[in-house]
């Protein structure tokens, strides 16, 4: 993914930098002296528990320069039984439209398993979408909000 971005943001700008590393590591390690304009993570964030989401939140708000984005595109929890049946049911939908519109209506129906198998997947630990953005408002970051969300997957974040 990271050679991906170099040669999609064009690697050769000296002020675009890189850095590989675990969540674990990146909010145990010390701020470094230059911040960030922008922290960006796409379903990756929901592997962590709660605890370790609002460690890492706190992390990147102290380490984004002022007026610097997060963006996470991320699952979040149903916040009902009732609403997760309907978010799952939207997911599913989705994933047949989408079989059907590449031409593999044939197909349609053979993913039905995947909400419960992604349910039942003890890395994945989705937080509710409403505790995420009050944690990042706790954090300081302003302008929180959810900016897109369809089933369980979301697009939200905040200024600093």
């Amino acid at each position: 993914m990271l050679n991906r971005a170099k040669a999609n943001l064009n690697s050769s700008n000296s002020n675009i930098s890189f850095r590989h590393l675990t969540f674990e590591d990146y909010s145990a390690a010390q701020s470094e002296d230059w911040k960030y304009d922008l922290v960006f993570s796409s379903n990756a964030i929901h592997h962590l528990d709660f605890t370790q989401k609002a460690a890492l939140f706190t992390k990147i708000y102290k380490e984004l320069r002022p007026g610097g984005l997060f963006l996470n595109i991320d699952v979040v929890h149903p916040s009902s039984a009732h609403s997760e049946e309907i978010q799952f049911e939207m997911w599913q939908n989705w994933i047949n439209e989408t079989l059907e519109k590449n031409g593999k209506e044939s197909e349609s129906g053979n993913y039905a398993n995947i909400p419960s198998v992604y349910k039942n997947n003890l890395e994945d630990k989705p937080s509710g979408l409403w505790d995420q953005l009050q944690t990042l408002s706790r954090c300081g970051f302003r302008d929180v909000d959810c900016f897109y969300k369809y089933s369980i997957f979301a697009v939200f974040g905040g200024t600093k």
